[in-house]
């Protein structure tokens, strides 16, 4: 992470597995906010981790024509590249994020990039690498400048920061302590270096309480990735590498399980929420469930008392329709034994047509009562209550 006065790389790139060789274009866009793949400037014709790396420091060097031009930096270094490629590490589905370090002459353009990229590509760590085991101005300028990029929020959790010092070598080591740079170097003059780089680390940033409280022995490491590269065998190269990744695997195991834990407990809490408005939408909807058939039970109960009454006054009505009728024209009369033997078909019609229109009637009366006004809003209002409910439910 390159840090100072001058200028910086200026592109994010993203490092992911993949099982062929490609590099990938990006742009955030803000509406919707996403990282959006600019198709037709991926790159999959490279056939070998070194035509890789030529393609990469193409599109990761800055530009000679955008030197001293912020307008034409700010669109260069918008664009995010990321590089695919087989790898047993990120195989394992861990992506590595290249930011460019703090520059004076390009801040206002970087940090607005980074916010607008970490919006939409939130990290789950982050790493703060520095050269110089004497902590820089520049780098002391560094740190806050990311931790200020970062989502709103995401900085609270101070545990998800290490610092890596990350040119540190044997014969550096052999020639603080007066050793020949190709004689052996003790392990524990190793360790003792490491704890000098993090007292620096310290003393340089004791002042700054919105940096210090991220610093801890525990997430702080020193590296010599291109001497471990180079002279791999070497006993010193090795112990200073592998301490190094000990403490990096130590440290990505305990954040993501600390996330994780967070998160069951997130999940937990939303989980209780829910379960306490299920209880409560249900009972509303039991509430309207009763009230709702207790209507519909009156209902049933008038409709039944309605027609009864109507079934009394069947005698009343025949005999008041029979008087209305001239016995020659409606009756056969047997005078044999008196009964009455035929009605005509017309009358019987006539009565039953208005014992109709009074059912009818009844029924009618009964679910206009039923549907009156201020039963239809008190139901309403209890679906729409419910509609709402329900609503706020699937949203947590």
């Amino acid at each position: 992470m390159p840090s100072g006065p001058g200028h910086t790389s200026g592109r994010i790139c993203i490092l992911s597995h993949s099982t062929t060789i490609r590099i990938k274009f990006f742009e955030v866009t803000s509406e919707p906010s996403i990282l959006k793949s600019i198709e037709d400037e991926t790159i999959d014709n490279i056939v070998s981790m070194k035509d890789l790396r030529q393609h990469l420091s193409a599109h990761l060097r800055r530009p000679a024509n955008v030197e001293s031009n912020s307008d034409a930096f700010k669109e260069w270094a918008s664009k995010i590249v990321k590089a695919e490629f087989p790898s047993p590490l990120l195989g394992t589905g861990l992506e590595l994020i290249d930011v460019p370090g703090f520059s004076i002459a390009d801040h206002a353009s970087l940090i607005t990039i980074r916010k607008q990229f970490f919006n939409v590509y939130q990290p789950s760590g982050t790493l703060f690498c520095y050269a110089n085991s004497a902590f820089s101005d520049g780098e002391m300028m560094a740190i806050p400048d990311l931790i200020n990029s970062l989502p709103k929020g995401w900085n609270l959790e101070s545990d998800s920061i290490f610092f890596v010092n990350t040119k540190v070598s044997k014969s550096q080591i052999a020639i603080i302590n007066n050793i020949d740079p190709g004689d052996e170097v003790p392990f524990h003059l190793i360790n003792n270096h490491t704890a000098h780089c993090f007292e620096k680390l310290v003393a340089s940033n004791q002042k700054k309480k919105n940096i210090s409280r991220f610093i801890d022995q525990r997430r702080f490491a020193v590296a010599n990735s291109l001497a471990f590269i180079k002279q791999p065998k070497s006993p010193e190269n090795r112990y200073i590498f592998t301490q190094f990744i000990d403490r990096l695997t130590k440290w990505i195991i305990k954040d993501q399980l600390s996330k994780n834990v967070w998160s069951l407990a997130k999940i937990g809490s939303d989980l209780d929420v829910m379960s306490s408005r299920k209880k409560y939408l249900f009972a509303k909807l039991d509430n309207f469930l009763a009230d709702l058939d207790s209507q519909m039970y009156d209902v049933c109960e008038n409709i039944t008392l309605s027609i009864f009454g109507i079934l009394a006054s069947v005698p009343k009505l025949l005999k008041k329709l029979i008087s209305s009728t001239s016995q020659q024209d409606s009756l056969h009369i047997d005078h044999t034994n008196g009964n009455i033997t035929f009605m005509r078909v017309d009358l019987l019609d006539q009565m039953l047509t208005d014992i109709d229109d009074r059912v009818a009637k009844e029924i009618g009366h009964c679910f206009s009562n039923f549907t009156r006004e201020d039963s239809v809003s008190s139901s309403k209002r209890y679906i729409k209550k419910m509609v709402v409910d329900i609503k706020a439910l699937s949203i947590s």
